[in-house]
């Protein structure tokens, strides 16, 4: 009796080669249907370009703020080396900008992309700004900083291509003879090669 259970299971076996997932991608949709699970972004070599804007600053965490108004560009390449890492090369990293009767730049350095997140410090920055209403005389405070920032996706959340670019936040730490000022912001940048 037992031989022939093991017959009639053996019966509905294939002697055909299996096909064996190590790892699930698929689930169950809110439809019922089978969807893929969306894959992390990843970084693409190329070069991005955009725009930025401080959105509060303060002397200390707690401090209501100053208005710091200014918005700026930023230009950064991502480069792929041979063993798949990507970077953005210190000579090619760009901040800079204009507000009200003020200026800003500073070099991006040490910047990484890993998994669709860059993360890069912001080195000998420099923001002036006039001290009169003739613009004839400025004062000029140095900064450091960082900026992070994600791939940011428009349609199809499965199509790699569909990538529009990288958004994110920056910070600085001005030092002022009033003591270290604060300006946080956000940036956007769009692959343009």
């Amino acid at each position: 009796m037992l031989a022939s259970a093991f017959g009639v299971l053996a019966s509905g076996c294939a002697n055909k080669d299996d096909i064996v997932a190590t790892q699930s991608s698929v689930g169950i949709g809110s439809e019922g249907g089978l969807r893929s699970s969306p894959r992390p972004p990843q970084c693409q070599a190329g070069v991005y370009k955009g725009g930025l804007s401080a959105t509060h600053s303060a002397l200390s965490p707690g401090d209501a703020g100053l208005d710091i108004n200014y918005m700026g560009t930023i230009a950064f390449v991502i480069t792929e080396s041979l063993s798949g890492e990507f970077t953005v090369p210190d000579d090619t990293a760009q901040l800079s900008g204009n507000g009200d009767a003020s200026s800003f730049q500073a070099t991006i350095h040490g910047g990484r992309c890993d998994e669709g997140q860059v993360q890069a410090t912001l080195e000998n920055g420099s923001y002036t700004f006039f001290t009169d209403a003739a613009k004839t005389m400025s004062t000029t405070y140095t900064f450091q900083g960082s900026i992070t920032g994600s791939y940011g996706e428009t349609g199809d959340r499965d199509a790699q291509d569909d990538l529009s670019g990288f958004f994110g936040r920056w910070n600085t730490a001005l030092q002022t003879p009033y003591g270290r000022l604060i300006v946080v912001g956000e940036w956007s940048a769009a692959r343009t090669e």
